[in-house]
């Protein structure tokens, strides 16, 4: 059994407050995944007193050669056969906390041990950790704590040494918070000085000037390199190509949960451009985004502005950007930008088609059900670096694409 060790991780303040409320979110995190099993919890599980629930969970814990791990043989509607009528676990309730296989002990936490310490946020998929982290009017803030813990081997690796950029993570992350959160800016405007940082950075890192990173998104702040694209120019035929593209890509990729409240962006798409059989000429999808961009305008940006900024923040940090990925600082920007985007794409959809009746419920369930792709479904982010490569576009390129704003570095 792992002792316990003390690390020292910084996480944003809302994570402290998070409570498990399986009765609020339906136990989510309980159906629909495949649970493994970590060796220490089996040895645990095999000295349970509780000689009826020991009997079951031999029966119910299994191995899957595939992954050569043991799991929990979900039922057939894909809940957990630990999971109680009343959505709280039969093993915490009967055992205690201490019984709870890592994986379900840890999440929503996504704790990553990075170079002397750990990064660690809550997964949006969760609704009330969503809802905690979002809907806070007030710029999310991080702080350093020191975990104590048992759990330290469920914690993901950050791979830090195969990025040129490793090493320089927290000083990344901080100057690129610090500009998605200038509330002096639009959205657009921030994601399109976090490009030209992003453009910067690597500049001085092949320059061996790392030491030179820190104050730099004050520099751009006080400089706005913005040039913006005259009045009717955007968006351009790249933009329905690329994020349309990526749609045909990505649907049906990913996780499929046994949820069944979950929005299918699709219907809404088809519905907000009018799309049929025929293919649509590019004149009547940008007439149709113009549009339906209104209604986003009015009732998702005014209204909840801070909930997509938080969202921006939290993916950022809780997915190590700039250094996710093997490759520059600019390619993760790239990344970054596109899932946001391609997000985005759903949200002006479903504004042009709810209006008025849009909910802030509407919004955490789109932004749940990204996260449930970028977060948790590898082959999700593949098809996104593979369509990237197919179209060969560079951060400044990118830019221009999908925010309708030219890079002057």
């Amino acid at each position: 059994m792992e002792t316990e060790r003390e690390v020292i991780c910084i996480q944003p303040q809302y994570v402290k407050k998070f409570q498990c409320e399986g009765s609020k979110c339906q136990a989510k995190c309980c159906c629909g995944w495949q649970i493994v099993i970590d060796e220490d919890t089996c040895r645990r599980y095999a000295g349970i007193s509780d000689r009826e629930l020991a009997d079951e969970l031999k029966r119910k814990v299994i191995w899957h050669k595939a992954s050569g791990t043991q799991r929990m043989a979900m039922r057939k509607d894909g809940s957990c056969p630990m999971l109680g009528k009343d959505l709280l676990c039969r093993i915490q309730k009967r055992c205690g906390e201490e019984y709870l296989s890592d994986t379900c002990a840890e999440f929503p936490r996504r704790t990553f041990l990075c170079d002397g310490f750990a990064e660690r946020a809550l997964s949006l998929v969760c609704p009330v950790a969503a809802e905690l982290a979002l809907m806070d009017t007030k710029p999310m803030v991080l702080e350093q704590i020191t975990l104590n813990t048992t759990r330290a081997k469920s914690f993901f690796p950050s791979f830090l040494q195969d990025r040129v950029q490793g090493p320089y993570l927290l000083s990344l992350q901080i100057g690129g918070i610090s500009i998605l959160q200038e509330r002096g800016f639009s959205l657009d405007e921030r994601l399109c000085l976090l490009g030209s940082y992003s453009i910067r950075v690597d500049r001085l890192l092949e320059n061996g000037q790392g030491e030179k990173i820190d104050g730099l998104n004050k520099q751009l702040l006080s400089q706005k390199p913005l040039g913006y694209m005259k009045a009717g120019e955007f968006p351009k035929a790249e933009y329905f190509q690329l994020l349309f593209s990526l749609l045909d890509d990505l649907y049906g990729t990913g996780i499929v949960l046994y949820s069944d409240d979950q929005i299918d962006y699709v219907p809404y798409i088809l519905r907000a451009f009018s799309i049929g059989e025929k293919p649509k000429a590019i004149a009547e999808l940008v007439k149709a985004y113009r549009r339906n961009y209104e209604f986003y305008q009015r009732f998702v940006l005014e209204p909840y502005r801070h909930v997509l900024e938080n969202y921006l923040v939290q993916e950022y940090f809780n997915n190590l950007y700039p250094c996710r990925l093997k490759g520059s600082v600019q390619y993760n920007y790239e990344v970054f930008l596109v899932f946001y985007k391609f997000m985005e794409l759903f949200l002006i959809a479903l504004a042009g088609v709810k209006r008025e009746n849009l909910t802030a419920n509407d919004l955490l369930k789109v932004i749940e059900r990204m996260a449930q792709r970028t977060d948790h479904a590898s082959v999700y982010l593949e098809k996104v670096e593979n369509k990237l490569v197919q179209y060969g576009q560079e951060a400044d390129a990118l830019m221009e694409i999908l925010l309708g704003v030219y890079h002057r570095s």
